[in-house]
């Protein structure tokens, strides 16, 4: 019997290398697909992330410039600020509850500069003080002459050396706090005593600074909340970029990262036009403020 060679057949090297290389060209292809949507991704995840912390950011601090020289009581009190030196640290400075700087111009606040928290050149400033917040509380008693407050809980998370207002319908007194515990109702505004300290007991208007001072009693059903004093900067940021801070009499919190700049301007009564903080000669006379915040992704 005659016997046929079996016929083999497969791939030559040449299409071997072709399919290789197709494969290759492939996967590369597949490979930019999904680097490009995972950059994709990423970016919109930071552009989110960016977004909303600027949007809370930005309510946060215009909530605290409509708020800036109000009181929990009523609009237009006659305010008494008892605090020694009073005038001379910006936290406490009630007269100028709105307060600007401009990029040139530098506050006691915060030192321009280069390291972490400190402002950086260049940039606008804003301070804000007002007496209002949500931990508002009610007086049941006052002894002026012991300087003595009676709350109507212990709950009151006063401690000593917090700087408060007191009000009614026809004052507000701004005081530092020398003595509380939140096992008792009762808390002390003594003079003397404490950081910065009371310059009289007296809470009433005018401004006397004996130790009696101008007695005034808040009668039941008062108000007394912490003062809230805040200024809004850009400064370095810990991962050293610039960032938003807010600080308060404690220290500087770093707020949104990203933002580069604050410009701010003020609307004076009867102004035409709002104005840089330069041109601002009377601070009580602002009635809005404009501002704009500038964010790199």
């Amino acid at each position: 019997m005659k016997s046929f060679p079996i016929k083999q057949s497969g791939f030559t090297l040449v299409e071997l290398m072709v399919a290789m290389t197709l494969g290759l060209i492939l996967s590369a292809a597949m490979v930019g697909v999904f680097t490009t949507n995972q950059t994709a991704v990423r970016t919109t995840d930071e552009l989110s992330r960016m977004q909303e912390s600027i949007r809370l950011s930005f309510e946060f601090m215009a909530r605290e410039i409509r708020e800036a020289g109000s009181t929990v009581c009523a609009k237009n009190l006659s305010v008494v600020n008892v605090l020694n030196n009073a005038d001379t640290v910006w936290w406490s400075t009630w007269g100028d509850a709105v307060r600007g700087y401009d990029a040139s111009q530098a506050f006691s606040g915060v030192a321009i500069g280069d390291s972490v928290s400190e402002r950086l050149a260049g940039t606008d400033a804003i301070q804000l003080l007002s007496g209002s917040g949500m931990d508002t509380l009610t007086i049941v008693d006052h002894v002026p002459s012991s300087a003595q407050f009676k709350l109507n809980t212990t709950a009151h998370g006063i401690v000593d050396d917090d700087i408060v207002m007191a009000c009614d319908y026809s004052q507000a007194s701004i005081f530092q706090i020398t003595n509380a515990s939140d096992a008792s109702e009762t808390m002390v505004h003594n003079t003397g005593t404490g950081s910065v300290g009371n310059c009289t007991k007296g809470l009433g208007i005018p401004r006397n600074c004996t130790t009696n001072g101008t007695p005034y009693e808040y009668s039941p059903h008062s108000q007394l909340v912490r003062l809230n004093a805040t200024a809004w900067y850009v400064g370095l940021g810990s991962n050293g970029r610039p960032s938003l801070y807010r600080a308060t009499r404690s220290g500087a919190q770093e707020i949104a990262p990203g933002v580069t700049s604050l410009d701010i301007q003020y609307l004076v009564a009867d102004a035409a036009d709002y104005v840089d903080a330069t041109a601002v000669v009377d601070w009580g006379s602002v009635i809005a403020v404009r501002l704009q915040i500038t964010v790199e992704s």
